[in-house]
């Protein structure tokens, strides 16, 4: 069966490829809140092999047994970003390869996200404005701030030269020169219409503040390049933006204003699939402010939800018709519609459309929010998994923090 490209939504940087045996991770944007339920998802996708060396050998809801390939690439946007370069850091103690991959993954990654997840960076509570305030008061922009705080707890002097060779790391921002996905990894940073940079030594703090500078707040992410130091992508053929200040001035905003749920630089070249969308959902609203600020962001809003719907409706319907295979799930799914034979979660609906509606922001989250955003992460990925996928997969007994439900 012949594989599409995923047009409409396609790019000329998504030109057709041949599809390989092998598979992505995508980990969509959303703050803080995707930050933590990826770090959920992640856990389960780790304890059922996904992230391992080798394949995973699944029984399909049709009693088929496929082979699902080791994990090739584990692309994403904004929070999804956050978690993902942890994971990148610390790949060569978590990976299943290693002895106690699940132990050392509570140990070296959950407990830091957690501790993150404690620090108010930009917010609307009272807490996370003032800390934008402060941030735009003080020398340098927000975005250099927010940098610093990831460098200071999570990633230190680390630069993209420290990411594992394989599996691929690939963390998107959205170039806002040239309308066009910005792609941050080990072996190159690159924009089709600008350019590439080889074996860039990039801080990864800084690619990682540029793929979750979410505008207005912490946009701009000014990524500053020595004159030549960008190279065209073919050098037979001049990309078309290769003057300065193109190449030497980037202005990178989040990956999601582009593509939030991480899936381009995913979807042209893998056949199997595993999307993780921890996106704000978009909620009917009675009343709609008319003043200029609420009726942009809500057209803004509007925009993004159409996109990412289109996004994910091509890839579901690629999933049904056997051109990809793999899951999707959502932190905005509704539990009871998961058709696992055995669902030891049994989550109130209400209580996951409340973690739906938690802002997507860089906010301080309590002890029992995390503790609910990673079991719900956990949740949906295991019952999606279960009832799309793998419907052999051992059922788990439960959710990493019993006590805290969702």
């Amino acid at each position: 069966m012949s594989v599409q490209p995923l047009s409409p939504v396609n790019s000329p940087d998504q030109q057709v490829e041949p599809v390989a045996d092998v598979l992505s991770i995508c980990l969509s944007g959303g703050g803080y809140r995707a930050m933590l339920f990826h770090t959920g998802a992640l856990w389960r996708m780790l304890e059922l092999g996904f992230l391992g060396n080798t394949g995973v050998q699944v029984t399909k809801p049709d009693g088929t047994q496929v082979n699902i390939p080791r994990i090739d690439k584990i692309s994403s946007v904004s929070g999804g970003t956050i978690v993902s370069a942890l994971l990148a850091l610390e790949w060569a103690y978590i990976a299943p390869s290693t002895p106690n991959a699940l132990d050392r993954y509570k140990e070296r990654i959950v407990p830091r996200i957690r501790n993150m997840a404690k620090i108010a960076l930009a917010g609307t509570s009272l807490e996370g404005a003032a800390k934008v305030i402060k941030d735009i008061l003080l020398p340098g922009s927000v975005s250099e701030h927010v940098e610093a705080a990831y460098a200071e707890h999570l990633y230190g002097d680390k630069t993209l030269q420290d990411l594992p060779g394989h599996p691929f790391f690939v963390f998107n921002a959205s170039n806002l020169q040239s309308g066009a996905l910005w792609r941050f990894e080990k072996a190159f940073m690159r924009d089709y219409k600008v350019g590439q940079v080889k074996n860039p030594t990039l801080a990864l703090a800084k690619a990682v503040a540029a793929s979750s500078a979410f505008p207005p707040m912490l946009a701009p992410c000014l990524l500053k390049l020595d004159p030549g130091v960008v190279l065209d992508n073919d050098p037979a053929h001049p990309d078309p933006l290769s003057s300065r200040p193109y190449r030497t001035e980037v202005y990178l905003a989040d990956g999601g204003v582009y593509d939030n749920l991480g899936l381009e630089t995913a979807f042209k070249n893998s056949r199997s699939l595993l999307v993780s969308n921890a996106g704000a959902p978009f909620d009917p609203e009675e009343s709609i402010h008319t003043n200029w600020v609420s009726i942009g962001k809500r057209c803004l809003d509007l925009m993004e939800q159409q996109l990412a719907s289109l996004r994910t409706r091509l890839l579901i319907q690629n999933f049904k018709d056997g051109e990809r295979q793999g899951a999707f799930w959502a932190i905005s799914s509704d539990p009871t519609k998961f058709k696992c034979a055995v669902d030891p979660f049994k989550c109130d609906p209400k209580r996951t459309k409340q973690l739906a509606e938690i802002s997507t922001d860089l906010d301080a989250k309590s002890t029992s929010v995390q503790e609910r955003l990673i079991n719900w992460g956990y949740a949906a990925t295991d019952l999606s998994i279960r009832s799309n996928l793998h419907t052999g997969a051992p059922v788990p007994t439960g959710f990493p923090y019993p006590n805290a439900g969702v």
